[in-house]
Parts: C-alpha cells; sequence; structure tokens
C-alpha cells in the first residue's frame, strides 16, 4: 500500500490510500532522448497493456502540438 503522509499540529498520519488513485503498472521511469522518444516508449506500453489503440501515438502528437501537457522549468533554479 502507498500511503500520503501529513503532520498537522506536530502528529504525523496517514491522509489516504494512494493505491485508489495510482495504478502501478502505469506509472513508467523512462529515459528518452527527446520527446519523440519518449512518447513512441510511453504509446508502446500502453498499447502492450492493451490500454490503447495503435491511434494513440499519432493522437498524442497531434495533441501535444497543439496543446502541450509539459511544464516550462526553464525559471526553476533561477534567483
Amino acid at each position: 500500500m502507498l500511503y500520503l503522509w501529513h503532520k498537522v499540529n506536530g502528529k504525523k498520519g496517514k491522509l489516504m490510500v494512494l493505491d485508489y488513485f495510482f495504478d502501478k503498472n502505469l506509472v513508467f521511469c523512462l529515459e528518452a532522448d527527446n520527446q519523440e522518444q519518449l512518447f513512441d516508449q510511453v504509446a508502446t506500453l500502453l498499447e502492450e497493456r492493451e490500454i490503447v489503440t495503435p491511434t494513440y501515438r499519432e493522437a498524442l502528437i497531434t495533441r501535444e502540438k497543439s496543446f502541450p501537457t509539459g511544464l516550462d522549468m526553464e525559471f526553476l533554479g533561477k534567483d
């Protein structure tokens, strides 16, 4: 079980069970040199698990071009 812990008034306790929110089979730790490689790896893993169809890969690329989901982290670490 994965728990989210909280601290209130100096007391530590369990807030919720993360197993209800995350499927460990759908959390990937991947390395990729670029976005295309990452999308290809994710699409392949999801297709193998029969979660998406082969059209997912191209739909992901198309969607990302018009509405990117990445976070702009360029400002992090700068004063």
